[in-house]
């Protein structure tokens, strides 16, 4: 008998230069190969190449400014489906079903819900059905934004989401009932089960001060919001304290703390590079306490058992602390396991 397993389209953030977007990948991925009867394809929802990592060497990337004109915004729009036309209609063909996420793809932000509803067009012209699993949101949808993305919802198979918060909102706007599931990311200890290093060394993430800003509206300048980061690290010995990056920006934002704690304090904190998801996750699991604005970064210490504290930047991230902190981490990967296994046993179209 021959042996064909389903194939599976996998659509994420997963080549992005966030290395919480790429463990999201890989952990969607793990759990779709853990199954023979399936095999894994992978394509970003918005990008067309792989972001490049020695770019965190010599480029520094401003933050999209997802606030355009009408105008603009439409512009932005017919240049990214023209950009994007083959590969989309490309990676459609001769597949049986697909999921979108995880990660923040149902996010409010003007982009997501157009690329979203681009991609739900071809899933139609090829009768794939699909689903939305372990996504989130955040803010207000624009006019624009609630007509794309309520289109993808509709024709969607399942959707769960991966907190309350998200639930909520998707509720209010489109008034369907998602099922709540968690982060995928929470299963990444089966994916990398290399030891543990006993470390004394506390890791500190910094988080682009346009991410900060982004999710207040009391604006502060940039000597303020370093203070605010030097609060959380005022009561540990300097020498132990050690920066880290989950984004290119972010490394950025951490040359500019580097600054500002040598010129204060006239003491020289070390970077911890990293060139890879792999570095990565080693530089988290070679720490005891991992201090951080990032979701992912919070998620993947909680799963290797490093002690974390959030800096609370954003909604979801005020989620993260009032739900995963107390959750099992068991029971976190059980509820995700069986719940994919419940999206990925599709009818056939």
């Amino acid at each position: 008998m021959d042996y064909n397993p389903k194939k599976i389209l996998v659509i994420n953030e997963g080549s992005s230069d966030n290395f919480g977007d790429q463990a999201i990948n890989e952990s969607i991925k793990y759990l779709i190969e853990k199954n023979k009867n399936f095999k894994y394809y992978f394509q970003d929802l918005s990008r067309n190449k792989v972001f490049d990592s020695t770019v965190y060497l010599n480029e520094k990337k401003e933050l999209k400014n997802y606030k355009r004109s009408i105008l603009k915004n439409w512009g932005f729009r017919i240049k990214w489906f023209i950009s994007n036309f083959s590969r989309i209609n490309k990676s459609c063909k001769n597949k049986d079903y697909v999921i979108i996420g995880g990660g923040q793809l149902l996010l409010a932000n003007n982009i997501f819900p157009f690329e979203l509803f681009i991609w739900t067009i071809f899933f139609k012209i090829y009768k794939l059905k699909f689903s939305f699993f372990s996504v989130g949101t955040q803010g207000n949808y624009s006019f624009f934004d609630k007509f794309f993305l309520k289109y993808s919802i509709n024709n969607s198979d399942k959707i769960y989401v991966r907190d309350q918060l998200s639930k909520s909102i998707i509720k209010k706007y489109f008034k369907v009932k998602p099922k709540l599931t968690y982060d995928t990311a929470f299963i990444f200890n089966k994916i990398d089960s290399t030891p543990i290093l006993n470390s004394k060394n506390i890791l500190l993430g910094p988080v682009n001060k346009n991410v900060y800003d982004s999710y207040n509206l009391n604006k502060i300048n940039k000597n303020n919001y370093h203070e605010m980061w030097y609060e959380l690290i005022k009561d540990y010995d300097i020498k132990l304290i050690k920066l880290f990056y989950s984004t290119n920006d972010d490394r950025f934002e951490c040359i500019e703390f580097k600054n500002f704690i040598y010129n204060r304090f006239n003491e020289k904190i070390e970077i911890l590079n990293s060139y890879s998801l792999k570095d990565f996750i080693k530089n988290i699991k070679s720490s005891k306490l991992i201090i951080s604005g990032r979701m992912h970064s919070l998620i993947l210490a909680k799963t290797f058992g490093i002690n974390y504290k959030t800096f609370l930047i954003s909604d979801k991230l005020i989620e993260f602390e009032s739900i995963y902190k107390r959750v099992n981490l068991l029971k976190i990967q059980k509820d995700l396991q069986l719940k994919f296994k419940s999206t990925i046993n599709f009818e056939p179209s």
